[in-house]
């Protein structure tokens, strides 16, 4: 595989970037009805969604929110431990006394 210093010498990078990425229409009546097209699908995937699969999508999503914060260099003053803990107890949709009870 060319590396790519090895590429760059031969293209320029515009050409690299089109190369990589996948060109839509240019058309933008056309692109509407093909993004409208895809919103329509995201939305059927969505609500055939169960509620189990949901949870563990908002739950992952807290956790890569979690690890990304922990890797960043700089601190955030919104993202203290009772921030995530809040998000996690709404993401459950328990009460926050029942979580602190043990219910």
């Amino acid at each position: 595989m060319k590396s790519y210093k090895e590429i760059e010498k031969k293209h320029s990078p515009e050409e690299i970037a089109e190369s990589l990425v996948f060109p839509g229409p240019k058309d933008p009546v056309k692109r509407e009805k093909m993004l409208s097209a895809l919103r329509e699908v995201r939305k059927q995937q969505k609500e055939n969604q169960s509620e189990e699969s949901k949870l563990i999508s908002q739950l992952l999503q807290l956790k890569f929110l979690m690890e990304d914060y922990l890797k960043a260099d700089s601190f955030n003053k919104n993202f203290y431990f009772g921030y995530f803990l809040n998000e996690y107890i709404a993401r459950l949709e328990k009460k926050k006394k029942a979580v602190c009870s043990g219910d």
